[in-house]
């Protein structure tokens, strides 16, 4: 994966949380099905990691990459900001959670560039175009 592409996997992600930013909706995005657990950054770890378990060691989301690792996924934490937003029914609370997960810094690492994420991202253009096309 080159560093363009990155970017372009943090834009999809930070899109669809300011997306839900607005809409205070609980539900992610169609944009995002092709993804696994329907997150950018959830693909990159486990394509780094080349394997079916969830580790978040690999995630190019800084905040949950560096939390200590307690056998969940680190951003579904009983007091982490998505577990916060999925599990809230207060439609102003979600909107302010994932504004807060829109602003998440995410940062490159070297493992990503043996990383083949072309296919991924060539489904979620035609993807998005399908979506585009029937609205």
């Amino acid at each position: 994966m080159t560093k363009n592409e990155f970017k372009h996997l943090e834009t999809i992600c930070k899109d669809a949380w300011k997306e839900l930013a607005k809409t205070g909706n609980g539900i992610k995005p169609r944009s995002l099905r092709m993804f696994i657990n329907n997150c950018p950054a959830c693909e990159i770890s486990m394509r780094v990691k080349d394997t079916h378990c969830q580790n978040c060691d690999f995630c190019p989301i800084v905040l949950w990459r560096n939390k200590p690792n307690i056998g969940n996924v680190n951003c579904q934490d009983d007091d982490g900001l998505y577990w916060k937003w999925f599990n809230t029914t207060n439609v102003d609370e979600r909107k302010e959670y994932a504004k807060q997960i829109s602003k998440l810094q995410w940062k490159y690492l070297l493992r990503y560039k043996d990383v083949d994420i072309s296919v991924c991202l060539k489904k979620w253009r035609n993807g998005k175009n399908e979506t585009f096309k029937k609205v």
